[in-house]
Order: structure tokens, then C-alpha cells, then sequence
């Protein structure tokens, strides 16, 4: 028996996201789920999508179907997300064939996932114009493997990284970052590795999930959302700050222009700009955020009855 209520299930996984420096997210579930709790969130969540759950016997029963829900998202500028060759059996395999011939592969196509993608899948996703998520970290707790991301990178597919739910294997999108940076190092299939990182938690993103273009750059009029990664101690380059990357390295997150969560130090321009702020530790770090987590935890606690603990958000009041 579920003993968190939902809205709350909701919140752990939207701190979650926040403490790891993100601010807006997509959560590739149906609208009735979801659409209940995201004005109360402390990140933006993707408002609109086309969605199936994916394309085999066994898929959850999401959306209208490949077709109608390609056709809504085109004519609206809106991604179709689904989960596509997530694992190695034969339905998997011939997804993406499938998911081609009932009408779903297009330039608003957003494919999660492929690990079963074969030269010609990835050729076919190239000439779409498709987009992929790629989730390193939960493709290789789950399945020892990952999707093909050297040959799509070299086709020029634009490819995202994706953090995948927490019981998958990926604590957060900084564990994924890390798992990108380790497997494109070893690969050897790009110039530069943080470059090609960056761009897909950034600009790829953008243009998969079809945000504005105000939502990428630090100019006027720019949607003010955007994460100030700590200083090391000693000079290093940005290769092994996002090799290394970690809870503790996220220094401040501002959300709509708004300071969310930062470093103690940060406290007054918090409280100068109005945002009420209550202190917790970050594995075992103080920091500040926006009043709310510590009311979930104490719900969550309250529910479970004890303190509970989790690798995915590890804070403690």
C-alpha cells in the first residue's frame, strides 16, 4: 500500500531535480497524473506534450496513439515523446520500424532511450530529424549497456541526457552528467567532451522540447533560469568540474528570476528579493531554499514513520 500521497511523491522528485541544479523538467507521463500537481512545484515542468508510453505489446496505454498524437504535436509545435528499443528482445528491436510505419517518426519526435537501435534505425532517426534522450546512468544499472550515442553523435543527431526515475540507477541528473562525461571520454567520439555534454542539457534540449529560444541565452528579455556551479578551490578546467560534478557543487539556482536554493552565504540576496528561506544540509553541507522542503520531509517521515533516508535527495533539516 502507498503510504506518501501523491502531491508529496511529487515534490521529492521535484526537489530532487532542484538540488541538482535543474529548472525545468519533463515528465513523460499523462497530463491527468501530473497536471494536479505542477503549479505547486518548486521547478517548471514541459506544460504540453504528444505521448506514448512505447511501442511494443506491452505498452502502458498513454495518448491516441503514435499517429494522432505526432499529428496533434506538429500542428501545435509540440514534442511527441516516446520510449523507444528499450531493451533487446524482438519487439524492442523492430520499434522503431514500427513506430515509423504507424506515423510517429518525425522532426517532433523525441525517442527515449534505443538501446536496441540498429545502423539503420539511427540513419532512419537522422533523416526524421528525430531527436533522442539519453539516459547513461539507468541504461547501465538496468541493462550492463547503453544506447549507440557514438553513432548518433557522428550522424549529428541531436541527442539530450536524461536522468531517468531514481529507482532506475540515476540519483539525479548529475549522476548522468558524470556517466556521459566517463563514456564519451573513454568512446573518444568527440572534441570536447564538456562542450558536447553542455549542449545536451542545454541547446539540445531546447530544441527537442521545442522552448523558445529565450530560454538558452544570458541577454535581456531571456527567461532568468539558470544554475551557478561552486568555484573549486584550486583552479581546475571545466572538464573536471563536470567530470566530478556532485550535490555539493551546485552554488545557486534561480528559477523565473527568482532564487530558489543556493549556499548560506547567499542568504540576503534571498531574503532582499522577498523569498522566504528555511536551512538544511546537504549531505551534511548547510544551504538555504525557498520555505517548503522541510514541510515534506516532515510529512514524508510522519507517513512512513521514521526518518527515512534517500540517495536521491540527500538532505537532512
Amino acid at each position: 500500500r502507498m503510504l506518501l500521497d501523491t502531491r508529496d511523491l511529487y515534490l521529492l522528485g521535484a526537489y530532487r531535480n532542484l538540488l541538482s541544479g535543474v529548472t525545468l523538467a519533463v515528465d513523460h507521463i499523462p497530463h491527468f497524473v501530473r497536471d494536479p500537481f505542477v503549479s505547486e512545484l518548486p521547478i517548471s515542468i514541459l506544460p504540453d506534450f504528444g505521448i506514448s508510453h512505447s511501442i511494443c505489446s506491452y505498452s502502458l496505454d498513454w495518448g491516441e496513439g503514435p499517429r494522432r498524437e505526432y499529428e496533434r504535436a506538429a500542428s501545435n509545435d509540440l514534442p511527441y515523446i516516446t520510449h523507444i528499443a528499450e531493451g533487446f528482445d524482438s519487439e524492442s528491436i523492430n520499434s522503431l520500424r514500427q513506430l515509423d510505419a504507424q506515423g510517429g517518426l518525425g522532426e517532433y519526435t523525441v525517442l527515449v532511450h534505443g538501446l536496441a537501435l540498429s545502423e539503420h534505425d539511427l540513419d532512419r532517426i537522422a533523416e526524421a530529424q528525430a531527436s533522442v534522450v539519453w539516459c547513461p546512468a539507468s541504461n547501465q544499472y538496468i541493462y550492463g549497456r547503453t544506447t549507440p550515442i557514438a553513432a548518433m553523435l557522428q550522424r549529428g543527431i541531436n541527442v539530450c541526457l536524461g536522468s531517468d526515475a531514481a529507482m532506475y540507477g540515476s540519483e539525479s541528473l548529475l549522476t548522468d552528467i558524470r556517466a556521459a562525461c566517463a563514456f564519451l571520454n573513454e568512446q573518444n567520439v568527440t572534441e570536447s567532451v564538456t562542450d558536447t555534454v553542455l549542449a545536451m542539457i542545454t541547446e539540445n534540449a531546447r530544441r527537442a522540447f521545442r522552448l523558445s529560444e529565450n530560454r538558452h541565452s544570458l541577454r535581456a528579455g531571456s527567461i532568468a533560469d539558470l544554475t551557478v556551479v561552486r568555484p573549486p578551490e584550486s583552479p581546475v578546467d571545466t572538464d573536471t568540474i563536470l567530470n566530478q560534478i556532485g550535490w555539493k557543487d551546485i552554488y545557486l539556482v534561480v528559477r523565473n528570476g527568482i532564487p530558489v536554493f543556493g549556499d548560506v552565504e547567499l542568504e540576503k540576496l534571498f531574503t532582499t528579493m522577498g523569498v522566504s528561506v528555511e536551512r538544511i544540509f546537504v549531505e551534511g553541507t548547510e544551504r538555504i531554499v525557498a520555505t517548503g522542503l522541510r514541510g515534506l520531509l516532515e510529512r514524508v517521515n510522519d507517513a512512513l514513520g521514521e526518518n527515512a533516508g534517500y540517495s536521491f535527495l540527500p538532505v537532512n533539516p
